[in-house]
Order: C-alpha cells, then structure tokens, then sequence
C-alpha cells in the first residue's frame, strides 16, 4: 500500500512539473515576442535561434536570456541624438542669404535631416560658431570661419531653425567659442536662452553650472561639454568662460573628470554623455592623446564619449572600465563625427581626411533596468552626405540615398558616383576594431552592444 502511493505521488509531481514546464515555454515566448525590439539580437546571434552557437539545441536556449532580461525587466527607453558639428563657412552663408529683404533662411539645409532630429526623444548638437550680433565684441559682421579674420558670426536665426527641427541642446564648448571674444560668447548664451536651446560647456557668470543632467522619460542624462583648445586666449580673469582642458593640461583633465564624477555621484545621472572638442582637423585616425584621455574620462564614469573637432569621421572603440568586484562596463566612444553642416568638400589631394563631405549623427537607444542601471542598448550610425543643389547646402543621410535610391532625382551624377563609392569606406572606418556588426535600418545603420 504504501509503495501505491508513493508511486501516486512521484506521477502526481511529474504531471505538476510537465504543466509548469509546458506554461513557462509558452510565457517565455509570449515575452520574447513582446520584447523582441528590446532583446540584444547580437548575444542571440551568438548562439543562433535554438541556443546553441551550433545552431542546435544544446545548453542554452533563448527562453533562458529572455528569462535573464525579464529577470532584470527594462522600465524604460529613450533615444537620444549626437551629432557632429555644427560649422559655419563663408559659401553657406551665401547660400542661404536674401539680398532683397537682407535676411537668412537656413531651413532648406534641414529639409532632409530635420525629421531625424526631431524624430528622437532628445537632440543634442555641437555649435561651432557664435551668435555674436554684428559690431559686437570682435564680430563686425556675419561671416564663417576663414573669412572675416577667422571669427566665425553667424545671425542668430539658425539658431531659431535648430530649435525649430528638433535640437534640443547645443555643446558649446569648441574652439570657436571665443571667436568674438567674451562679448561674442556672452551674446551667444543669451540667444541660445532666447531660444530654449539648452547649452553647456561655456558660462555668462563665475556661478553659472556649465553641465546639464535631462531627465528623459524617468532617465537622467548627464552631459558635459569641454574643448582641448581655443582659437582666441581666455582672457586673464575670465576663465570660468570656457570649459578647456588647455591642450590636455593635468589641471583641464582633472577638472573634466570631477565634472564627470559629479553628474553621477552629486546629480544622480544615471548615463553620462561626455562631447570633447580634440583631436587634429583632417586627421581620421584615433590619436594617442584621444585614446589616453578617452580612458579617463571612462573611468571617471563617462558611458559614452562624443569626439568632436575634426572634419571627418574617425574610428570608434568600446573601452571595458573594471568597476570592481569582477564587474565592468562599457564606454562607447566616437572620436569625430565630421560635420553635419559646413562648406567642406571631398579633397583628392589629402592622404587622410579626404572625406570631409560626410559627417554623422548617432541616435543612442538608452534603456534603464529595473535595478536602476543605464544602458546602451544599440546605436544607429547615420552618415550625413554634405550635397549642394543649385548652390544651396541641402545634406541628406547617405543610408538611405545608397540604399533607397531617394534624392537620386535631384542629386548630380557625381553625387551618385561619389555617396556610392564613399559609403563602404565611411563605415568600414566607423566600425575599426570594434568587430560589431550591423544592418541597414532607416536613414542608418544599426549595431547591437555586445
């Protein structure tokens, strides 16, 4: 009698385990469905759709990471925006001047970027000019950098139109910051506050905060912004003006770092976005310099690092930071994105830099666990081709001309030519070392963190 019944138990507890299992497969596929834009399709793609790297069921199947990431469920998302930088240049401005009403109209050159912009949760840009105002400080008038003794002026109406296509903030810190001096910089601030356009990097004031913390749907984005160098001298007594490491200076690196620290342990970032104006011009190769203090800043809690400054775009990497108790975590770093406005033309003369005409915007796709931990989940890589028609500068995301076909109709023959031969080289380069894959996605390309 008693083995009967302790046969009845041993069948009773396998059909209770069998029912278990049959309702934990079908919740784990009702989970992995419902959070498929969310899942790391690269840890997926390790071990093929069954698990295994085989493409057979073995030890781990994509119920147990589905498993793992609902163990640690995401609370939220947001995608931000990065992008080049914003440089002003003697032909744009005749591009986009009236002669008769004397006024400028700089909307056609967002008329095929300006959804993108808008189109994220937040927009942040790098300016590399001024809004000095005319007869202001060193400004006489408006002009770019190489005309009007290189001080960059630009009417405050782009301003205006940044705002109006999406920017959200502008990183102010570059080494155009003082081209009209203090007077040029203090205007700047205040156009920039005119039109709600968040900044940082420089300040009107000695007790004026020069780094940002966003709170983006639940998440806290902290940015700084600092440059390497300034074309002008930070006048004696004014240097709380410009946030400048001073060509790399021990005193400008230690400052970076604690602005760093401080958005996370002080202002409770959850993620921090760092821009660095550094780096040489025309170079599109990763300089020690860049490399050595991109290490920095990681460690002082940097998860994502934008290099700004130079005319191409260069290399990124992922740098591992050790936090301790056998944990790391990522930092993603773009060491120059190029310009996504500017005169800059494709040069056949240069051995590196040649592919000024092609800058970028990355859109970072942060998400936020449940434990509090911020991440980048993915980034879409948006090359923006510098195309002029009818001698207006009319940029374009050069994924989708390449891929689509579209703006083909009023792109030049050589346009075609050049963004069909310059494509493959932008992101080979891009990608470098890192051995990320990724695929074609929008007016971008996509890669999944590791």
């Amino acid at each position: 009698m008693k083995e009967v019944k302790n046969l009845i138990l041993v069948v009773v507890a396998a059909a209770f385990f069998i029912v278990l299992f049959a309702v934990s497969r079908d919740y784990a596929g009702q989970v992995k469905e419902e959070n498929a834009g969310s899942i790391n399709k690269s840890v997926i793609g390790q071990y093929g759709e069954s698990g295994s790297k085989n493409g057979t069921a073995q030890d781990v199947q994509v119920e147990n990471l589905i498993e793992n990431m609902v163990g640690e469920s995401i609370s939220s998302d947001i995608s931000v925006i990065v992008t080049g930088d914003i440089l002003m240049q003697d032909e744009q401005f005749n591009s986009a001047y009236d002669e008769d009403d004397d006024s400028f109209d700089f909307t056609p050159w967002f008329k095929y970027m300006g959804d993108i912009y808008s189109g994220a949760d937040y927009t942040a840009g790098v300016l590399k000019t001024t809004f000095a105002g005319k007869n202001n400080g060193a400004a006489v008038n408006y002009g770019g950098y190489g005309i009007s003794n290189n001080k960059s002026n630009t009417p405050e109406d782009l301003a205006e139109t940044l705002k109006d296509y999406g920017f959200d903030m502008l990183a102010d810190a570059t080494n155009h910051s003082l081209d009209c001096g203090t007077d040029g910089l203090f205007s700047t601030i205040s156009v920039l506050d005119k039109y709600g356009l968040s900044h940082i990097g420089t300040a009107a004031a000695k007790d004026d905060v020069t780094v940002s913390v966003q709170t983006i749907d639940k998440i806290k984005v902290g940015f700084v912004s600092y440059t390497n160098s300034s074309n002008v001298d930070i006048p004696t007594g004014y240097e709380y003006v410009l946030d400048c490491l001073d060509n790399y200076s021990a005193a400008g690196i230690k400052e970076l770092t604690q602005d760093i620290q401080s958005l996370k342990s002080d202002s409770g970032a959850d993620l921090v976005i760092a821009f660095i104006n550094f780096g040489s011009v025309h170079s599109d190769k990763i300089e020690d310099d860049q490399r050595s203090l991109a290490q920095k800043a990681a460690e002082a809690g940097a998860d994502v690092i934008v290099g700004t400054g130079s005319t191409t775009v260069k290399p990124m990497e992922i740098l591992t930071v050790d936090t301790g108790n056998g944990s790391s975590r990522s930092c993603l770093v773009f060491y120059g994105m190029g310009a996504i406005l500017s005169s800059e033309t494709c040069s056949s003369t240069l051995d590196e830099g040649a592919d000024a005409d092609i800058g970028a915007a990355i859109e970072l796709n942060i998400s936020l666990r449940s434990n509090g931990k911020a991440y980048v989940s993915s980034f879409r890589f948006i090359p923006v081709y510098l195309a002029w028609v009818d001698g207006v500068l009319t940029p374009v995301p050069l994924s989708t001309a390449v891929n689509t076909g579209d703006y083909l109709s009023f792109l030049s023959d050589n346009d075609v030519v050049r963004i069909n031969k310059v494509n493959g080289t932008i992101l080979s380069r891009f990608t470098g070392d890192t051995g990320l894959e990724y695929s074609v996605s929008g007016s971008g390309y996509l890669y999944y963190m590791p």
